[in-house]
């Protein structure tokens, strides 16, 4: 298709509105082929979508936009295929929700990315690479052409033409319920059939292969600067990076690069301390032994021991201050409290690591003084999300229902937080956003565990599967949960304390 516009004699664009563009997805300027989309629906009179494949995701970031089209009463068409089974039986079934939209499928190897806008006067048309699924309209590297035109011109009536002609197609068969029900039916037959799904490859994981794990573009960086560290022989240093973006690893890294010959790390969960055990294990290998501390336990042959807080600091008379050469805080904001004010004034070792997300805390303790104010590297969430370290994702802002200013505890408050109508509010929501109904997946977040256990008994009573979990529960009981979570037991998760479920 962008060879076919680039052979175009040029008096066919005499009446281009604008010259024709490249829309590409790019992280310098946050232009997105999404954002265009967007804009121009949001204006026009009339569109005609022609994709081969139409992703959940795909669907679920242009919701907001269908929504107000079809408040609007704008009228539109879409044209997809059954090519290679990639559209899910689930986008289908989303796309019928709207009345204003009418979708045909193709039947056969249809392949086609384009997207026309009527604005009246002018028209829009957006031809190139990208499906309308969400990496290939916001991170995918694609190539689309956008060219708009007053009135008519050769290409957009070509276009045109080619739109009815395979709208009309003997192949194309209009969507409907029965028909979703026949091909999902002849979907789940044909197991030979390819079913692709456009993935994320994430350039910034730090797994090469099974064998072999290597730092990322931005751990190679901080490595740089714990090495300068290092040679200052600064005691402390505090490393503040964003959730996900691979402190865990990094850590591990130093310590193979500085080889202390034991080490010491301290977090205050036991979840943390297993999981990250297990990337220590896999990246040291055999270069050290490793221990997960128990009052009491023989600590002669461990020159690696991962320990909770609560634990190592009742029981200091079994260790010697300068028993490890590197020690190793997980975040690290929580160092104000009694406990690791405790260990850190017992301990001396050659070098503290704090890692952190948010260094700052709303009680005033400064957690920079306690690491010397030296900060050996900072990578933002914006860093991550620019050098690919996390999962792209899409954010809707909902309206919650009205509340008046009372009182957290005012008990007229939690009645309305947990009213039958902000129960059906956040359903109305759950299932306007929702592309899949069947693999549905999320944490909700509450004000305190009084409201989240009454919000989840409301939501098991309409039939979703649902569990609310609190900082008072044992990290077994956590640990039961989002494995259920993961498994598709459980949809929803209710919480008031953040750090019960999410890391990493």
């Amino acid at each position: 298709m962008i060879e076919q516009i680039a052979n175009y004699p040029v008096q066919h664009f005499a009446q281009t509105a604008e010259e024709p563009r490249l829309i590409a997805n790019s992280k310098a300027t946050g232009g997105t082929l999404l954002g265009e989309i967007k804009h121009r629906l949001a204006d026009c009179a009339a569109f005609d979508f022609c994709v081969a494949f139409v992703a959940d995701g795909g669907l679920q970031v242009l919701v907001d936009s269908f929504n107000e089209l079809k408040k609007r009463g704008v009228r539109g068409r879409l044209l997809t295929s059954t090519y290679l089974s990639f559209n899910s039986p689930d986008a289908f079934r989303k796309l019928l929700e709207y009345d204003n939209i009418e979708v045909r499928v193709f039947q056969g190897n249809l392949h086609a990315k384009g997207y026309v806008f009527d604005e009246g006067n002018t028209s829009t048309v957006i031809v190139g690479s990208s499906n309308m699924t969400q990496m290939a309209l916001t991170c995918n590297r694609e190539w689309n052409v956008l060219y708009r035109t007053f009135g008519e011109s050769a290409l957009l009536n070509d276009l045109k033409s080619e739109f009815e002609r395979l709208w009309n197609d003997r192949s194309t068969v209009k969507l409907s319920s029965e028909w979703i029900c026949e091909y999902e039916r002849a979907r789940k037959e044909s197991p030979s059939v390819s079913v692709r799904r456009e993935t994320y490859t994430d350039e910034a994981t730090a797994a090469v292969s099974k064998d072999e794990i290597k730092p990322n573009k931005m751990q190679k960086l901080a490595l740089e600067a714990l090495a300068t560290i290092h040679r200052r022989n600064e005691p402390r240093a505090l490393l503040v990076s964003a959730t996900g973006t691979g402190k865990t690893y990094l850590s591990a890294f130093d310590i193979l690069e500085k080889s202390p010959k034991r080490v010491l790390f301290l977090a205050h969960r036991q979840r943390i301390l297993d999981a990250s055990l297990k990337s220590y294990r896999k990246l040291l290998g055999d270069q050290y032994t490793f221990a997960s501390y128990r009052p009491g336990m023989n600590l002669a042959n461990t020159s690696c021991l991962f320990a909770m807080c609560s634990s190592v600091a009742p029981h200091l008379d079994e260790f010697s201050p300068d028993d490890f050469d590197y020690i190793v805080i997980d975040e690290a904001h929580r160092t104000g409290a009694a406990s690791y004010q405790k260990i850190m004034g017992f301990f001396k070792p050659e070098f503290y690591l704090g890692m952190t997300a948010t260094p700052d805390r709303t009680d005033g303790y400064d957690v920079f003084e306690l690491f010397n104010h030296v900060i050996a590297f900072q990578i933002t969430l914006q860093d991550a999300l620019e050098n690919d370290m996390l999962a792209p994702f899409h954010y809707f802002g909902i309206s919650d229902i009205e509340l008046d200013d009372e009182s957290v505890d005012d008990p007229a408050l939690f009645n309305r937080l947990t009213s039958d109508e902000r129960v059906r509010h956040i359903v109305s929501k759950i299932e306007e956003y929702s592309v899949s109904k069947s693999n549905r997946k999320g944490l909700i977040f509450c004000n305190r565990n009084r409201e989240a256990v009454e919000l989840s008994t409301k939501f098991n009573e309409l039939g979703y599967k649902t569990l609310a979990i609190s900082g008072a529960d044992s990290d077994e009981v956590r640990n039961a949960a989002i494995a259920r979570l993961e498994s598709g037991e459980l949809e929803y998760i209710f919480e008031a304390s953040v750090v019960c479920v999410t890391r990493g």
